[in-house]
C-alpha cells in the first residue's frame, strides 16, 4: 500500500485538487491529509475551513484525516505525523511525505520503483528542492483553475542558495521509518539504505502569499519557537532587493513545464 501523509495550512485549501491529483497520478492509494490552524483562528472560521476541506476531499475521493490546532512548530507537526504514521502503517507499506506545495517527480513509475526497492533492500527515496516561480520571477497569486506547472515554469534554488536552508527531503520511505522535523532526513540514517537516484521535489512555495507568511516568521513568538527564522529574514531581504520577486539571474525557464499540465 502506498500512503501519503500531509498537513495543509487552512488558508491554502484551494491547492488540494492539484496536489491530490498529482499524487494519485503517481500511484498513491491512500491519502491522510490534515489541516493546521493557529489557536488564534476563530472557532467559526475553523469549522468553515474544515467543512470546505471535507467537501473538497470528498470530491477527490478521500477524506479529511484531522484538524490540528496549535501554534506552528516543526516539532509539533512531526509529533502529529508520527501519530498518523502509527495509525495507518502496515507491514510492507510505503509512505510518501509531501507538503501541500511540494510536487515530487520520481526517476520512473513509483510503483515499479517501490517493487525494485523491496527486491533490492532500499529503505527510502531522498529528494531535493527545485524551487518554482513565475517566468519573470514575480511572486504571483496561485490560480486553482490553471495547471500549477504553467503558472510557475521557472526553476531556481532559493531554498539552498538564498535562504541557506536544508533543501533535502525524504520523499518516500518504508512505513515504519521515523523522519526528522520537516521531513528533511531520517533519525537512523546509518541503518538505512537509500535508493541510488534522487527525487526532484518541485517546491511551489513562492506565490504571492509567501511575503506575509515569511513576515509572520519574524515576529517574537515565532522566533522563540523556530530558530530557523533567519532563513525567512534572508529571503525577505532578497525579495526587497529585487522589487518583491526573485533575481532573474537565478532563474532557468523550464520550457517543458510551461507547455505541460502535468509532469512526465
Amino acid at each position: 500500500m502506498i500512503h501519503l501523509i500531509s498537513t495543509a495550512e487552512h488558508s491554502r485549501l484551494d491547492w488540494l485538487p492539484q496536489f491530490v491529483g498529482h499524487y494519485r497520478a503517481l500511484g498513491v492509494e491512500r491519502f491522510h491529509i490534515s489541516v493546521h490552524f493557529e489557536p488564534t483562528v476563530a472557532r467559526a472560521a475553523t469549522a468553515d475551513a474544515c467543512r470546505a476541506a471535507e467537501e473538497t476531499l470528498a470530491r477527490l475521493g478521500t477524506e479529511l484525516f484531522a484538524a490540528v490546532i496549535c501554534p506552528f512548530d516543526a516539532g509539533a507537526m512531526r509529533s502529529h505525523h508520527d501519530r498518523v504514521q502509527d495509525r495507518i502503517a502496515g507491514p510492507g507499506d510505503w509512505i510518501v511525505w509531501a507538503d501541500l506545495d511540494e510536487f515530487q517527480e520520481y526517476p520512473g513509475a513509483l510503483a515499479e520503483l517501490l517493487r525494485e526497492a523491496d527486491e533490492q533492500g532500499y529503505d527510502f527515496f531522498a529528494g531535493s528542492f527545485v524551487d518554482r516561480v513565475a517566468a519573470d520571477g514575480r511572486l504571483v497569486n496561485f490560480d486553482p483553475a490553471r495547471p500549477i506547472w504553467e503558472q510557475y515554469p521557472a526553476k531556481c534554488y532559493l531554498t539552498r542558495d538564498v535562504a541557506q536552508a536544508f533543501d533535502t527531503k525524504v520523499a518516500c520511505a518504508r512505513a515504519h521509518i521515523r523522519l526528522t522535523p520537516g521531513n528533511h532526513w531520517l533519525w537512523h540514517e546509518e541503518e538505512l539504505v537509500a535508493y541510488p537516484e534522487w527525487v526532484d521535489v518541485h517546491h511551489f512555495k513562492w506565490d504571492a502569499s509567501v511575503i506575509p507568511r515569511l513576515r509572520r516568521r519574524l515576529e517574537p513568538d515565532w522566533k522563540r519557537r523556530c530558530g530557523w527564522w533567519t532563513e525567512s529574514a534572508r529571503l525577505l531581504e532578497h525579495f526587497d532587493r529585487n522589487g518583491g520577486g526573485v533575481d532573474p539571474a537565478l532563474l532557468e525557464l523550464d520550457g517543458e513545464r510551461a507547455r505541460c499540465a502535468s509532469p512526465r
